[in-house]
């Protein structure tokens, strides 16, 4: 079956965001991913244009027209023009979503980190391949 014009035209402006939900340690820091999401990634990836469109920034908790968040989820990591993927902390559900998209789509996915380099993860070198970001100056997400 044939995708709708709007919503190809949908998963062509899509980032789908990585990351973890709710307020985790990282470090000795705990930090508050829903606010870092809704005031800095999502207001960063609308002001992307793609084809003269706003992006639109997708997170696997806002998938409300899916029984099945799974489901959604895996559709729009797959789908998605550009999946951006934040891995501060040793998340198990970040790096499975992460692993899908990279074996499963060839290109347009970036790390994001807030100090340092990449986590160790055992013997996968995550950061093969991949766009990295972050800032090793202290920047980051300050005190959330």
């Amino acid at each position: 079956m044939a995708r709708s014009a709007s919503v190809t035209d949908r998963y062509a402006r899509s980032c789908f965001v990585i990351m973890p939900y709710g307020t985790r340690d990282v470090g000795a820091r705990a930090v508050n991913f829903d606010r870092i999401y809704e005031e800095i990634f999502k207001p960063a990836i609308r002001r992307v244009r793609v084809d003269g469109k706003t992006m639109i920034p997708v997170r696997a908790d806002e998938a409300a027209h899916s029984r099945v968040l799974v489901h959604a989820m895996v559709r729009d990591l797959l789908s998605c023009r550009l999946a951006l993927a934040e891995v501060s902390t040793n998340n198990q559900n970040v790096f499975w979503e992460l692993g899908l998209r990279h074996g499963a789509v060839e290109s347009g996915t970036v790390l994001e980190k807030k100090l340092g380099g990449l986590p160790d993860v055992g013997k996968i070198d995550i950061g093969g391949g991949f766009k990295g970001g972050g800032s090793g100056s202290g920047g980051g997400f300050g005190g959330w």
